[in-house]
């Protein structure tokens, strides 16, 4: 899934404008940081943009739950590692990848743009349709933890818990930090245009 998310930075194939599987495919570059008409690491919109970084964020956290549940599940319901099953699974998901990422990379073009969302609105069928599958999976994993070697209430070593909660924090500052940046230049946008309109 991480490949397929960080392959989607250099081009993937993605449908037309129906959003279905079933049209004619055309490649379509998706910058999901941000990377295009920029020189450098630093200047990459994603570090810039509030909406970007928390959406690219999400996306990532979902990809990581659903590797995750992959493992916990299959093996909650003592699936066998070869069998039609898992096969199964990673097709659906795959086709859901597809137009989830079609989606999501579509409200992040929008972003928080009130005006372009009620002229081009996002669809969300698809993304609400993953959650759900997802949050399946994870109960499934939850319910049927005992006596399967599942080890997903077991208390995780310092090690391991302080870099991912650190980890965590800061990506929580950042965030609200670009979003109170964009408010305060938001507000002060319109201010100067209320000024200029008294003039």
């Amino acid at each position: 899934c991480f490949f397929f998310f960080f392959q989607a930075e250099d081009g993937i194939r993605d449908a037309q404008e129906s959003r279905g599987l079933g049209d004619v495919y055309k490649r379509q570059e998706y910058d999901w940081f941000g990377r295009k008409g920029v020189k450098g690491f630093t200047q990459w919109r994603i570090w810039h943009d509030y909406y970007r970084f928390g959406t690219v964020t999400f996306t990532l956290a979902i990809i990581s739950i659903n590797f995750l549940t992959g493992f916990f599940m299959i093996n909650s319901l003592w699936v066998p590692p070869k069998t039609w099953v898992n096969i199964f699974r990673l097709v659906v998901w795959f086709i859901l990848a597809n137009l989830t990422f079609r989606e999501g990379y579509h409200d992040l073009e929008v972003g928080n743009n009130s005006q372009e969302r009620e002229r081009n609105p996002p669809g969300e069928q698809h993304r609400w349709l993953v959650c759900a599958v997802l949050v399946c999976e994870m109960l499934i994993s939850w319910k049927f933890r005992h006596e399967t070697g599942n080890i997903i209430d077991a208390p995780w070593p310092l090690h391991v818990t302080l870099p991912w909660l650190s980890a965590l924090g800061l990506i929580i500052i950042y965030y609200f930090y670009l979003r109170n940046k964009s408010t305060k230049k938001s507000r002060k946008q319109k201010a100067n245009i209320v000024a200029k309109k008294n003039q």
